[in-house]
Order: structure tokens, then sequence, then C-alpha cells
């Protein structure tokens, strides 16, 4: 091909003004993953590098203003198959070459399964997921739910597929008045186990009116009647020490919560002056004191007798005195 006929080519291809300057296209054009063929004159054409391809050829050519695409392509490789763990390419996908559009599905190995199955595409960017998944394990796969007991199960495989690790399933009751006793949500996981027991559903059972604290009150009002998972809470009277949660709560129509009010502990003067103590300090002088407050006596007079000691703690009413003689 010689210099006129390309000058030819290129007035009749857009009358564009051709520079055989080397300022003007002293810098080639960056097309990735491609080789540069000089042909005659000032047009150029790019190749493929090996293991990649294009849907059309790349030319420029050289004018004033620098390189300008005649034709552009783009050079995409799907020579290097996407990595699935346990699988090979059906034998019904497979080719020794592959072209933008062409489409592989994925075999899992024996003793492997999947959900859906694993299809690629080849593209301009090289391979994508048109559906992508993982072979597992076929012994990992989880027990399906009981069915019926009125509780309804979503995300079901269709026709009895095994369920893989982290299917999720969703599970409601059936009806008014039904109530779900557990996890709604469950995940299988790689061992082949739920992350939590199957639910159930029971009947919404109502609470009658909380019991009675003794030493102790509800705090407002109580109701005849309280639904699940209501609450009440209860104190406890003055100079009480209450153990346990304050609260009782109402589950499938029994009250749950435990709490009791300790009680104080009472020291006359009587008693003490019968027994010759006196409170060791001013800031102890106190005939109440509550569960667990400790008390320090001293002798009035004479010294003390028995095997009680002068240091003594209030346990839920109890608190044993020492005497002086």
């Amino acid at each position: 091909m010689n210099l006129s006929f390309i000058l030819l080519f290129l007035h009749l291809w857009g009358n564009i003004e051709v520079s055989l300057s080397q300022n003007a296209c002293s810098k080639l054009p960056d097309v990735p993953h491609a080789n540069v063929e000089y042909k005659e004159g000032d047009v150029i054409h790019f190749t493929c590098a090996p293991g990649y391809t294009s849907a059309q050829a790349s030319k420029y050519v050289c004018t004033s203003d620098g390189w300008l695409a005649v034709s552009q392509g783009k050079c995409y490789s799907c020579s290097t198959l996407p990595e699935v763990p346990h699988a090979h390419v059906s034998e019904e996908t497979k080719k020794s070459e592959y072209q933008e559009g062409d489409v592989i599905h994925f075999t899992c190995e024996s003793g492997y399964t999947s959900g859906p199955v694993i299809k690629y595409v080849c593209s301009s960017e090289g391979w994508l997921a048109v559906r992508q998944g993982t072979c597992n394990f076929s012994g990992s796969s989880c027990d399906r739910p009981p069915a019926g007991e009125g509780v309804t199960v979503y995300g079901l495989p269709e026709n009895d597929n095994p369920i893989l690790p982290h299917h999720v399933l969703t599970f409601s009751c059936d009806g008014p008045g039904n109530f779900l006793i557990g996890h709604a949500v469950l995940t299988c996981g790689q061992d082949g186990q739920w992350d939590n027991p199957f639910p159930s559903c029971t009947a919404l059972l109502w609470c009658g009116a909380p019991p009675p604290l003794a030493d102790g009150d509800i705090i407002g009002i109580p109701r005849s009647k309280y639904r699940l998972n209501d609450r009440v809470k209860y104190s406890c009277q003055a100079y009480y020490i209450m153990q346990g949660v304050p609260f009782k709560t109402c589950q499938n129509g029994e009250w749950t919560g435990e709490m009791r009010c300790l009680k104080p502990c009472t020291v006359s003067r009587e008693i003490m002056n019968s027994r010759n103590i006196a409170f060791r300090y001013n800031h102890e002088d106190k005939l109440y004191s509550t569960h667990g407050d400790a008390l320090h006596f001293v002798c009035t007079r004479g010294r003390p007798v028995g095997t009680v000691e002068m240091r003594q703690t209030c346990n839920d009413g109890v608190m044993e005195l020492p005497s002086c003689q």
C-alpha cells in the first residue's frame, strides 16, 4: 500500500487532514493488553496479546490533532475459567476457546451439591457471574423442619432439594391468638446444624391478677388481666430489703420472677438495759436495722459473758445480742 492510496482513503473516509508530523503522533494510544503493528503511512493496527481477543479490530490514524480512532475494539480474555471449589465446567458448555456471550455451567463434584445452577458468562470484562453459588458437602445439609403443629415455614427449597449451609428459613404461627415460641429466623450452619432450635406455636394465654408479696406492695394499680410479657413491679415496705428482681412477668398464663422482702431487726432499749449493753458508736444509735446492717455494742457495766460477740449483723429480722455482767 502506498502513501497516495492512504491519503485517498482518508479523504473519502471523512476529508481528514493527515499530518506526518512525528510530534503530533509521537505518543501512541493506550490499548490495554495489546501490541502495536505499524503499516504503511500513518495508519496503525493493534492486535491483542496472547490469551486475549477482541470482537473488533483497533485501528488509528494520525491527524494534525493526534491519533484518531478509525475502528476501536477492546481486548478481553476468558481463557482463565472462574474458580468454583469442588466443581467443574459441564460437558455441554465446555469449549477450547470462549468468546464474548458464551455461557458456562458448573457441575459439583460427587458428594457435593449446590442450590441453583452456577452460571457464568464471558463478557468484555472477562467472566461475570450470572448465578453465583457454592458446592457444599452433601452431608452438611440441615434437617427440614417438622411439618404441621400450626407453624408456617417460608424459604424452603423447591422439589425437596437439600437445605444447604447459609440457607435461611422464616417461621410464623397460623391463626389469631397464637404466639411463636423461639426464634422466627433460623440459618443453616456449615456443620449441617441450625443456629437455633425450631420454634413452636402456642395459644396466647392471659395471666390473672399478680400475686401479693409479703411485706411488699405492687407499684401502681394492678389489673385483673395481663397479656404475654406484661410485667408488674414490686417494692418492699420501709426498712425491708428486696432480694431478687423487682419484677414479675406474665409468661403463658403464669407469673414468673422471684423476690422476697428481708425483714429488719429491732433492738429496744429495754432489752439492751437488761443485758447491760449500749451502742458503741453514736451513729449506730437506731432501734431499726435493715438486713445486712452490722451493730457494735459495749458493756455499760461489767464485762462480756457468753459466746455472743459484741459485733452483730442483722439477718432477715434476726440479731443475737451480747450480755455483760
